[in-house]
């Protein structure tokens, strides 16, 4: 039994968003196979946001705040107890979506993108395109944005390096230092949690269900 089967079963509402590009909205399904979108992610979507001035990060956020926008207005759904998972190329939206919408109090990003740093750092990248804001590092990085959430709840769990593989542990701490002092600031150290998942216990009902009662 999954853990969203089980949080259905306690009465709590569950939305599961396909972001454009992701899920059923995903390109044709022969091109995702390929070996260019292994390695380049969704870079046609990627490239049609930035001809529209846009990002495929901005408008993948904004699917959220739209999908919160129709629990919101449901009456069997409280309005303002919102959590927020993204993982893989969905966290980096709901990051972005927690910044927008105050809506959501604490929000699960796993699997996400370490920095946009350590993409202008490294000589290789994979499906790092459909994550790109343009010129964002001359005023923020991803840990800038965690800070920003300060006080509300923010698990990240199992960063990523820009060529897809896991973050060194030490590496993690010190690219997110700034953002641990800001919410120690905030007096809310215990609500950032710097994490990696247990093999034997990668994201369990009971890890959902402690973020769904931070």
């Amino acid at each position: 039994m999954t853990a969203a089967v089980q949080f259905a079963r306690a009465g709590l509402a569950i939305l599961s968003v396909d972001l454009r590009g992701i899920g059923e909205t995903r390109i044709t399904p022969d091109l995702n196979d390929s070996e260019f979108y292994r390695y380049f992610g969704d870079y046609e979507d990627g490239m049609t946001a930035i001809m529209m001035n846009r990002t495929l990060a901005g408008m993948r956020a904004l699917d959220i705040v739209r999908g919160l926008d129709m629990l919101a207005a449901r009456p069997d759904v409280g309005a303002d107890k919102f959590r927020a998972i993204g993982r893989n190329s969905a966290a980096m939206p709901v990051l972005y979506a927690s910044l927008f919408d105050t809506r959501i109090e604490a929000v699960s990003l796993e699997k996400m993108l370490v920095s946009y740093q350590a993409v202008a750092s490294a000589p290789m990248h994979r499906l790092i395109f459909e994550q790109i804001v343009p010129g964002a590092l001359l005023d923020f990085d991803l840990p800038d944005l965690v800070s920003a959430l300060a006080p509300r709840t923010v698990w990240i769990s199992d960063p990523m390096t820009p060529t897809n593989t896991a973050v060194p542990h030490a590496e993690f701490v010190e690219t997110y230092a700034a953002a641990v002092k800001a919410f120690s600031i905030a007096g809310q150290s215990g609500k950032l949690r710097l994490q990696h998942a247990r093999p034997d216990d990668e994201y369990s009902a009971e890890y959902y269900r402690e973020l769904l009662s931070s």
